[in-house]
């Protein structure tokens, strides 16, 4: 629904301002012009809003399976709307634009594609033939991943703590830092838990049906 209503706001100013798509060529155009800005900035705006939206409303459902609190999901949605506009900030946006970066950079990275947002596949096969482009990339996602940590609990201090946007940050990194070793050794556990799923889902579903099939077909024709 949140998706349908974005898209129908943006959808009515790219029209009324003679914009009917957005591409990586007619950006510099975009950029030279009044309304381009404006397509821009709703965008962004727009985007902020939603991604705050989206997070926040998942903080709030897990909270209420966690302790039972048996919450309307009214209720959720109205919290997450009051919460959200926070977010309609210069440094709101920020974190809006940090979130349209980060998650189409990391899915191509492992090659996944979750949304429709995402790297260029033209623009990636050029980073990963140069080994010095791959290493820039790399070194880039890990950079940006590493902000994304220190900041992990950003939304959790707007929402538990009626904290504003940048006294959260500003918390989120003092609490990181004062227990990196448990939030390490904590993300290490998760990844190492979701590897040995990884591997074990692979072995079942393929490796051993595969070796199954094999050794049938060599004991029919023995």
């Amino acid at each position: 629904m949140m998706v349908s209503f974005t898209e129908g706001i943006l959808g009515s100013i790219m029209n009324l301002t003679g914009i009917y798509s957005v591409s990586s060529g007619e950006l510099p155009s975009l950029l030279r012009s009044w309304y381009g800005w404006v397509v821009l900035i709703a965008l962004t705006i727009l985007f902020t809003i939603y991604m705050a939206l989206d997070i926040i409303i998942l903080i709030l459902l897990s909270r209420n399976i966690l302790y039972n609190q048996k919450k309307k999901m009214k209720e959720i949605i109205s919290t997450a709307v009051r919460i959200s506009r926070k977010f309609i900030n210069f440094r709101g946006c920020l974190v809006g634009m940090y979130f349209a970066v980060i998650i189409p950079l990391n899915t191509a990275m492992i090659g996944l594609r979750l949304t429709k947002h995402a790297v260029p596949q033209f623009i990636y096969s050029v980073i990963r033939s140069n080994y010095v482009y791959m290493l820039a990339y790399v070194v880039l996602v890990l950079l940006l991943d590493f902000v994304g940590i220190i900041h992990v609990f950003t939304f959790h201090g707007v929402l538990f703590d009626n904290y504003s946007l940048a006294t959260s940050m500003h918390e989120s990194r003092s609490l990181f830092f004062k227990n990196w070793k448990r939030i390490v050794l904590s993300y290490f556990k998760f990844f190492g838990m979701f590897f040995l799923i990884l591997v074990v889902g692979v072995v079942s579903i393929i490796v051993i049906p595969y070796y199954v099939s094999h050794w049938f077909m060599q004991a029919k024709f023995w």
